[in-house]
């Protein structure tokens, strides 16, 4: 298979297939069993591995150990970058030790981003993390203009993010180019949805009468559910694009150099009120999402037999 600079390609399949192996042997870090693979010319990379937290010791703040990756850059933009992963204020000065999962993930990410690479390679980067960051990071990859490769098994980040599917099964390798939402609608593996042993290659669903043992009442009626449903997850889909975009505009506020300094309290107050509003009803909004979605899969595989 073939990775095209900028895109975002989600790798996918069974829990046990091999997933994050296979990110460490592109990166080197392990060896082939069989095949080769080959960059491109002037690729860099940064990686994020699932077990982080062995590159954040010692006694030292989250603002220290990321200014200690950087000292060419500015104090400003160390405390403004530290705000746009969240870590702004008394949480910039706490130890990278005492940071939770989702601090240590975001603090990470953050030096991500002073690295500058044109590549990122993503082991289950959304583990740990709260919804505010998972749609920070969302966004982010979205406007990254770089090549994307992610494990994850979250599926509103995947299907938020992802522009190409690579699919791992025992027998081979499945690579396909699209959203995560149309790769469900050709061939209806979903890996995301719930864990699934190594030995399962397709869902299992119950057996459902094909379009020909359907009634024209039947099929109408169908027809008329699934027109209902896919409307319905565009506007949770709209919903949550919106309460994101609200989301990361009071975090860009926070991220503001000296913003803490100059801004009352009590605009503080009500920003951080309304954040956590928000967070509420984005959260109420992702599970009307993947309930919808999941109701529109289950028709169009009767539909279609």
């Amino acid at each position: 298979f073939e990775i095209q600079r900028g895109e975002k390609v989600a790798i996918i399949g069974p829990n046990g297939i091999g997933k994050s192996t296979l990110l460490k042997i592109i990166l080197a870090q392990l060896s082939a069993d069989e095949g080769t693979f080959e960059w491109g010319y002037e690729t860099h990379t940064s990686y994020f591995a699932q077990d982080h937290h062995e590159h954040l010791r010692g006694k030292i703040s989250a603002y220290d150990w990321l200014y200690a990756t950087a000292p060419h850059e500015p104090i400003g933009a160390i405390r403004g970058l530290l705000g746009r992963v969240l870590l702004s204020g008394d949480e910039a000065l706490k130890q990278v030790t005492a940071l939770s999962g989702g601090e240590s993930a975001r603090l990470l990410f953050a030096r991500i981003m002073l690295e500058k690479r044109n590549i990122l390679i993503l082991d289950e980067p959304t583990n740990h993390m709260d919804l505010e960051g998972v749609a920070a990071l969302g966004d982010a990859l979205k406007a990254f203009e770089g090549t994307v490769l992610v494990v994850s098994h979250y599926r509103h980040f995947v299907s938020k993010v992802a522009t190409h599917i690579l699919e791992l099964t025992p027998h081979g390798v499945r690579d396909f180019s699209g959203s995560y939402q149309e790769y469900l609608e050709k061939f209806g593996d979903d890996y995301l949805s719930r864990d699934q042993p190594l030995s399962t290659t397709h869902r299992e669903t119950k057996a459902t009468p094909s379009t020909q043992e359907l009634s024209n009442a039947e099929r109408k009626k169908l027809q008329s559910e699934i027109s209902k449903l896919k409307k319905q997850s565009t506007r949770f889909e709209t919903l949550i694009e919106e309460g994101e975009q609200k989301i990361s505009a009071i975090e860009a506020k926070f991220g503001v150099e000296n913003f803490y300094q100059q801004a009352s309290p009590e605009e503080i107050q009500n920003l951080q009120t309304e954040k956590e509003k928000l967070s509420a009803q984005l959260s109420t909004h992702l599970s009307q999402w993947e309930t919808s979605s999941h109701k529109l899969e289950v028709a169009q595989a009767r539909f279609g037999g």
